[in-house]
């Protein structure tokens, strides 16, 4: 029996009219090994606090934010060393190698959509 690896894909599309920046949109797939992917939402506060990733996930490998909230900028990244800011219904996808993230609310809290892809 031949087992097909689970695939993610992932689009890309930049254009910034403004600083005459564009990209030709891209997809790309990134082969996975693992199965799970875990999703939830989570209200972050204005303190440090870890995102609740639970067990399921064994080797993190990509990571899914958007920002929920409609005026307020969330920080996440590795303890309280953030490396990812993202503004009032912003989204991003990137690369991730540890399950052990960390958010923090700018003003007041906000709900955060997560979702964790195994490598």
């Amino acid at each position: 029996m031949i087992k097909i690896a689970n695939e993610t894909t992932i689009t890309v599309s930049l254009v910034d009219s403004g600083a005459n920046v564009s990209h030709t949109p891209s997809s790309f797939n990134v082969d996975r090994t693992g199965d799970n992917v875990i999703s939830f939402t989570q209200v972050i506060g204005t303190g440090n606090e870890a995102l609740l990733v639970n067990t399921d996930i064994g080797t993190a490998g990509r990571a899914y934010f958007e920002n929920m909230d409609g005026t307020n900028f969330i920080e996440i990244g590795l303890s309280d060393s953030y490396t990812i800011k993202l503004l009032a219904g912003e989204k991003c996808v990137v690369p991730v190698a540890t399950r052990a993230l960390f958010a923090q609310a700018h003003t007041a809290p906000i709900t955060l959509r997560c979702s964790i892809m195994e490598r």
